[in-house]
């Protein structure tokens, strides 16, 4: 499922209260909602602009390994930006899809009985100016990054059908394992 959330900062289950940098009457003024949610992960910020992806896949006839399925989605998103001319990649130790120093995708998942939710954020078009409510993904050094240099109604486009990242990398049928 692919979406565009209106402004929201979300909280992870691990995340740190402390990592919102801003009052609840502050959001408000801004018009940003907050919710803490299931996902793992820290801190982020979701809005106009950035493309959310929640793969729903059952995990059950793959391997089953928590790891292993987030550096796929990383590759996945590494993959699809590489159809677009982006170079990215992984930063070690830390989760997300970065180019040179700065992220341009998040990655917080929820897995239930090997049943995949939540998933991706991309910032295409992404107004970074929100990202200063927050210490992004509790990393305080990182700096995010959004498409507009790319094309971005291009690569969006792109993600209008995921399934060519997403199929091979997981052996997908229909959110099932492909045997």
């Amino acid at each position: 499922m692919l979406l565009e959330h209106p402004h929201v900062i979300t909280l992870g289950r691990n995340g740190h209260a402390g990592n919102l940098l801003a009052s609840a009457e502050v959001l408000s003024r801004a018009g940003v909602a907050f919710h803490p949610t299931d996902r793992g992960g820290d801190i982020t910020y979701h809005g106009p602009g950035q493309l959310v992806g929640y793969p729903i896949v059952d995990l059950r006839e793959w391997k089953r390994d928590v790891g292993a399925y987030v550096r796929g989605v990383e590759q996945a998103i590494i993959d699809t930006l590489a159809d677009y001319g982006i170079s990215a990649g992984r930063i070690p130790k830390l989760t997300g899809v970065w180019v040179d120093d700065r992220k341009i995708a998040a990655i917080g998942v929820h897995i239930s009985r090997w049943w995949t939710s939540h998933g991706f954020a991309l910032n295409v078009s992404t107004d970074l100016s929100f990202f200063q409510y927050i210490v992004p993904c509790g990393l305080s050094k990182a700096r995010d990054l959004d498409g507009r240099a790319w094309r971005p109604s291009r690569l969006a486009r792109g993600w209008a059908n995921p399934g060519h990242a997403f199929r091979p990398r997981f052996r997908l049928r229909d959110g099932r394992i492909d045997p």
